[in-house]
Formats: C-alpha cells, sequence, structure tokens
C-alpha cells in the first residue's frame, strides 16, 4: 500500500469533516476546541492530544 498524504490522521479528520459539510470553525465549536487547533491539526503541525482526539473520535462516531 502506498502511503500518501490521505492516510495522514490530520487529513482523516478534514476528510471526516468535509464529509459533514462543516467548517473548521462548525467543527471547533461543536467539539469545544478552538479554530486554531482544529486548523493545525488539519494542517498537520500538530497531533491532536488524547482528550482532543477522543472529542473527535466521539463526535464522528469513529476510532482514528
Amino acid at each position: 500500500m502506498i502511503n500518501n498524504m490521505d492516510d495522514t490522521l490530520g487529513k482523516k479528520i478534514q476528510m471526516l469533516r468535509i464529509k459533514r459539510s462543516h467548517t473548521q470553525v462548525e467543527l471547533a465549536h461543536r467539539i469545544g476546541e478552538t479554530l486554531d487547533t482544529i486548523n493545525k491539526i488539519e494542517s498537520e503541525k500538530t497531533e491532536p492530544n488524547r482528550y482532543v482526539l477522543e472529542k473527535i473520535q466521539k463526535y464522528f462516531k469513529v476510532k482514528l
């Protein structure tokens, strides 16, 4: 399997968000995080900590 950028955690979260037609602002608001946090995760500038990752997984009902 070829590992490409779409396989990164940030890109998976971005794809889930887009499938729900949410902006980064909407996702941040719905999970109680900041826009800056969502932006940094999706752009691979940082990894979500366990607490944030749990909130994202719970919101999208997925395991990442």
